[in-house]
């Protein structure tokens, strides 16, 4: 709500009490006695009080819910920006005997692992086994993904359009080899693949795509839509 109601609206909460005052008694009629301005006064306070202290309770709730929204959109931010930041340095404990693979160019090996066993053929027992086989290694990613999806779902000071807005904003983050593993692991995981149906702007997006690979990529995304 516009900051420029609440002082508009004290200043006809007392205005109107005092023009209708004024017309009752035909705008000519000034007591001079002291007991008739109490009287008066009294009747201001009586009439434009309790409206001025409803407005002025509209405007601390309204403030109260303005500075819950940006204290949600900055926690959001920290959130976000972290989740990049633990996904750049990610390292394990087979990091060292891997190569020496950090980051996303770890993730991309165990990627590689999944879509192996599904790269002619899709397999739903094969695709399952590799997903498992791999899991303790991206669950910690895919954790983080669904925990910040989860905190902007269940933020009640958001409405459904900022909803969208604020995870379509964190989809975009995201590097190719996090979405194909979020949506591998969405074929087990029945609360992130809620959460992907109801936020499905992330299989629209464009992410890397190898011709050995598109068969699988189809198949996670139509399972989700």
């Amino acid at each position: 709500m516009k900051r420029w109601f609440y002082p508009m609206a004290m200043l006809f909460a007392v205005a109107l009490p005092f023009l209708y005052y004024l017309g009752f008694h035909g705008f000519l009629t000034w007591a001079p006695d002291q007991p008739d301005w109490g009287s008066f006064g009294s009747y201001m306070s009586g009439v434009a009080g309790p409206l001025v202290s409803a407005i002025t309770l509209m405007f601390m709730v309204n403030s109260f819910r303005q500075q819950s929204r940006t204290s949600s959109a900055n926690l959001f931010l920290i959130l976000m920006s972290d989740h990049v930041a633990f996904v750049r340095g990610l390292k394990t404990e087979y990091s060292g005997g891997d190569g020496g693979y950090v980051g996303i160019e770890y993730l991309k090996r165990l990627w590689d692992h999944i879509a192996k066993s599904c790269v002619d053929k899709i397999h739903e027992q094969n695709l399952a086994i590799a997903t498992d086989e791999n899991l303790a290694e991206f669950l910690p990613v895919i954790s983080t993904i669904r925990g910040i999806i989860e905190f902007i779902d269940a933020d009640s000071g958001f409405s459904a359009e900022e909803k969208r807005k604020y995870v379509n904003l964190f989809y975009s983050r995201l590097s190719s080899v996090e979405i194909k593993l979020m949506l591998a692991y969405a074929q087990r995981q029945d609360e992130l693949a809620t959460l992907i149906e109801r936020y499905p702007a992330v299989l629209g997006l464009r992410i890397s795509e190898p011709e050995s690979e598109k068969l699988l990529l189809n198949h996670l995304r139509n399972s989700r839509r």
